[in-house]
């Protein structure tokens, strides 16, 4: 049984699925009720003996997905921005390596497109831009 096939009979069978609800291979981002929550993690558990889903609960209304962190407002609203791990160590391919001049371009390149895709305000973007600056500057990056 898949990942895919796994998830969708849990959500098909469990009395209060979730309102939201993304899988990435094994991952899942899930939004439910917080008085389901340990309830629906018992009923995934049961879908298949053998596998063991664990699961993180946001906090401070947050919860870091993948290389996003979602952040919840009392109303509802969910703002997306790039999720660093407090492991990183912002190191990327140095500009004064031996490599192509397309990959350093594509180093910068890809963070400034990740910012652009995983960032929901323009604050957040700006934001993310001037971690990105430092982090490239940190590697031997020109301005």
């Amino acid at each position: 049984m898949t990942m895919e096939a796994l998830e969708e009979k849990a959500l098909s069978t469990f009395a209060n699925p979730p309102s939201f609800s993304r899988r990435y291979v094994e991952d899942i981002f899930c939004v439910i009720a917080k008085k389901q929550v340990k309830v629906f993690l018992w009923h995934l558990n049961e879908a298949r003996p053998g596998f063991r889903f664990t699961m993180e609960l946001q906090s401070v209304n947050c919860l870091p997905f993948l290389d996003v962190q979602v952040t919840s407002t009392d109303d509802g609203i969910l703002y997306l921005r790039v999720y660093h791990k407090p492991t990183s160590t912002d190191k990327y391919l140095n500009f004064r390596s031996h490599h192509p001049t397309y990959q350093k371009r594509g180093v910068v390149r890809s963070l400034k497109d990740q910012a652009g895709r995983l960032c929901t305000h323009s604050d957040r973007y700006e934001a993310e831009l001037t971690k990105v600056r430092k982090a490239l500057k940190f590697n031997g990056y020109p301005n």
